[in-house]
């Protein structure tokens, strides 16, 4: 799909209508279409006065070059998109409008857990859990969002030492497995994949065949739906740290 001819030949297409296309193109692995969407989507949130549009198109920034920063260390994307979910959490509070603030704060929990700033990750997770539950968007309002954020936040418990965190991971991911709602069909798979993924890394070095066991239930939901690109490109990145 050629996302940037589609917009030009519809200019009559909403901030949230462009808004999906970047995450099209984001997810597809066009990170140059996602990048240079994101700027034309910015602008069509801001006349329409979407304050919470405006600050959720910056963390599809963020999240597009975080996924270029993990194909390739380069610390000038990483710099940038630290200081675009910052921006998003910034314009979000500012906004005044509550329900602005959940994905902003999830994805900032992100980037610094990724930055080894995991007890910063953590309390940051735990607002924007409960700036979901207390506030969510109508837009995101749905129990696999909530479950997959809940999931991040085990998962860093995890790391930083919590051993209960393990038993809730894994009931998070059964609750993503068997959701029925529309994130089942593409979603569920991208967020049970990336925590297998991560399960995997993190028993590498403590249980060698547990970790690959969480390796091969990533790799066989990857491997099974070829719409995961940027998933498979994790995945590739998992194994070639499973050959160091």
């Amino acid at each position: 799909m050629c996302y940037n001819k589609k917009v030009k030949k519809n200019k009559a297409l909403t901030g949230r209508e462009v808004h999906h296309l970047v995450e099209s193109a984001r997810e597809s692995g066009k990170a140059q279409s996602a990048l240079e969407l994101a700027m034309h989507t910015l602008l069509i949130y801001a006349k329409e006065g979407d304050h919470l549009g405006y600050a959720e198109v910056l963390d599809s920034v963020f999240l597009t070059l975080k996924n270029l920063h993990r194909k390739k260390a380069f610390k000038p994307h990483w710099i940038l998109a630290g200081a675009m979910v910052r921006a998003s959490v910034e314009i979000a509070e500012q906004s005044g409008i509550k329900e602005a603030l959940a994905l902003p704060q999830f994805n900032l929990a992100q980037y610094l857990e990724e930055s080894g700033k995991l007890v910063e990750a953590k309390e940051m997770y735990e607002k924007a859990i409960s700036s979901m539950e207390q506030f969510p968007s109508a837009e995101h309002s749905r129990p696999a969002v909530l479950a997959q954020m809940k999931l991040h936040l085990a998962l860093c418990e995890l790391i930083l030492g919590d051993r209960e965190a393990l038993g809730r991971s894994k009931k998070l991911l059964a609750e993503l497995a068997a959701d029925t709602g529309v994130d089942s069909d593409y979603n569920c798979k991208v967020w049970i994949s990336g925590g297998y993924l991560r399960l995997a890394l993190y028993f590498k070095d403590q249980n060698i065949e547990l970790a690959r066991e969480y390796l091969q239930q990533a790799q066989e939901i990857i491997k099974g739906d070829e719409r995961l690109v940027l998933r498979r490109e994790h995945l590739a990145k998992t194994l070639s740290e499973f050959k160091e």
